[in-house]
Order: C-alpha cells, then sequence, then structure tokens
C-alpha cells in the first residue's frame, strides 16, 4: 500500500456533477469519451465529501473513526484502497500541501 496518509485530497470538479440522494452519494463523470454514473455508500461518501483539499488523508481517517467507530488500521487500508481508486478515474488529486 502506498503510503499517502499525509498527502492532501482534493475533488476534481471538472467534467463531474455529484449530489447527495438519501445515504448515497451519485456522481456523474461527463467527460466527452468516458462518461460513468457511480454510487457511493455512506461512508465512501463521507470521505468524497471529506476531499476539500484541507484535509490529509490521515485527518479524513480520523474523523471517520470518531464517526463511524471504526478501528483506525482498518480504516486506513480501506480508504487509502478507497482514495486510491478514486486517484486512478480521476476523480480527486492529491498533493503535499493543502489547496
Amino acid at each position: 500500500m502506498e503510503d499517502i496518509k499525509d498527502l492532501y485530497i482534493r475533488r476534481n470538479e471538472k467534467d463531474i456533477v455529484w449530489n447527495r440522494v438519501g445515504k448515497e452519494i451519485i456522481i456523474i463523470m461527463t467527460r466527452e469519451k468516458d462518461e460513468k454514473i457511480l454510487r457511493l455508500n455512506i461512508t465512501a461518501g463521507f470521505i468524497w465529501e471529506s476531499c476539500d483539499g484541507k484535509r490529509t488523508v490521515q485527518d479524513v481517517v480520523n474523523d471517520l473513526c470518531l464517526k463511524y467507530e471504526v478501528e483506525k488500521t482498518k480504516a486506513l487500508g480501506e480508504t487509502v484502497k478507497l482514495l486510491n481508486q478514486m486517484g486512478k478515474i480521476q476523480l480527486i488529486t492529491f498533493s503535499p500541501s493543502p489547496s
């Protein structure tokens, strides 16, 4: 697992529309050649909403643990996995400094 816990995370707002529907987040990627619709469950949605460019991965994990009472090591592993997947499809970007 790549060590990204000290990096800041920011949602990519270009060609993306998203909204909360009940407990889920619906993301519509409107790129010309890569249109997708994604549904995030409650915890993935919490992580998505936390990607504001002002929080590190570790900050988000800490908040997640407080809100959902999950074990920190498991939360870190699952969060990093999700964020890496989001990064691969350009939903988020990582930065060493806040934006």
